[in-house]
């Protein structure tokens, strides 16, 4: 399709659109004429905002007191594990101790320890080997004591 001449390309079909103006809408309001209530309808609704009123008020104690026994257990599992950490250090502690005691005891009951305190503070003299007698079993039930003679 041929355009004619300048008008190769019509620029204004790019051009925004005008905006329109709204207008504010606005509800159209209808008056309703106050519902004539009996006694007995009046007194119903009063029973039913006072169920209302003490569901809510039960809901709000329920929940207030499950909240402090949340609270409250949490403040016995946080005692319980002070007490737990507390204990661990002393255990610790305690096998620490253990085992410095037992080395020393190690130490004490060494053989060279024990020749140490039995002639220092005891007074006792190692043997030597003219000390020792021998006894030699011969047959039988007789014993040969070292001055040769045998005893039953």
């Amino acid at each position: 399709m041929a355009l004619p001449a300048g008008q190769e390309y019509d620029f204004a079909a790019f051009s925004p659109a005008k905006k329109r103006e709204a207008k504010p809408r606005t509800p159209e309001l209808k008056k309703v004429a106050p519902l004539k209530k009996t006694r007995e309808q009046i007194r119903e609704e009063k029973r039913m905002v006072a169920v209302r009123c003490f569901r809510a008020i039960v809901a709000g104690v329920v929940l207030s007191t499950l909240g402090f026994m949340n609270i409250y257990g949490y403040c016995k599992c946080d005692i319980a594990d002070r007490k737990y950490d507390a204990l661990t250090e002393e255990y610790k502690m305690v096998q620490s101790d253990n085992t410095r005691l037992s080395m020393e005891l190690n130490s004490m009951v060494s053989l060279d320890q024990i020749e140490k305190i039995a002639v220092e503070k005891l007074g006792l003299v190692k043997i030597s080997s003219s000390d020792i007698e021998y006894v030699k079993i011969s047959k039988g039930n007789k014993v040969l004591v070292s001055s040769g003679e045998a005893t039953e």
